[in-house]
């Protein structure tokens, strides 16, 4: 008879709102509690039901998430400000990496910088210039903060295209006379093939 159940047939309830179909009983989850011993909803359609539920799981946690920051601003503003303190360069280097993959999304360039990957030297690899990483106390990115920087832009954000230097010779870098720029050339020269060396290494 079409549509009724046999050894090898079995119906699915189906998704809520949606009428149930017949599947093969290979198609279902076992189910000890069940008279048949298999579920009642097929894979695919508990595949999809799960899928559901989580995607509405996660919108209504970005919500919590949202109402909580509006309702605690100084809180949380205190809790940036305690880890800022207690490891100045870890906290940088969250932020940095988050930004970069961002960066990286809107360009549609390629991204694997892992958090180890990312360099936090004391001193600005390009001018010798120490660096804060205490974010300029509050007052944004200043010549001397730390930034990322992509020796080859097109390449990307990965551990053999970037470098941790200044906010000032990374912004320089569009905008130096001949010789400012020639003396960051070779820099960055010296850089990406200390890059290509230290990867060839890790290579063997």
């Amino acid at each position: 008879m079409p549509g009724s159940e046999s050894d090898d047939m079995k119906r699915c309830c189906g998704l809520r709102g949606q009428p149930g179909h017949m599947a093969e009983r290979s198609g279902f989850h076992k189910d000890a509690g069940k008279s048949d011993g298999l579920a009642s909803m097929c894979k695919a359609c508990k595949s999809a039901y799960n899928a559901a539920y989580r995607e509405a799981d996660l919108e209504k946690e970005k919500a919590r998430h949202a109402a909580y920051r509006e309702a605690n601003p100084e809180k949380l503003k205190a809790r940036r400000v305690a880890k800022r303190s207690e490891d100045p360069k870890g906290f940088w280097r969250s932020n940095a990496q988050h930004s970069a993959r961002q960066r990286s999304r809107v360009r549609g360039t390629p991204f694997t910088l892992e958090l180890e990957d990312i360099d936090t030297p004391d001193t600005c690899p390009a001018y010798g210039t120490e660096l804060d990483y205490n974010g300029g106390k509050g007052r944004g990115s200043r010549n001397d903060s730390p930034v990322i920087a992509e020796l080859e832009p097109r390449k990307g954000y990965t551990r053999v295209n970037t470098v941790t230097m200044s906010a000032q010779a990374n912004n320089d870098m569009g905008r130096l006379s001949v010789d400012g720029l020639r003396h960051l050339a070779n820099v960055i020269e010296q850089l990406i093939h200390a890059r290509r060396h230290e990867q060839q290494g890790e290579e063997r």
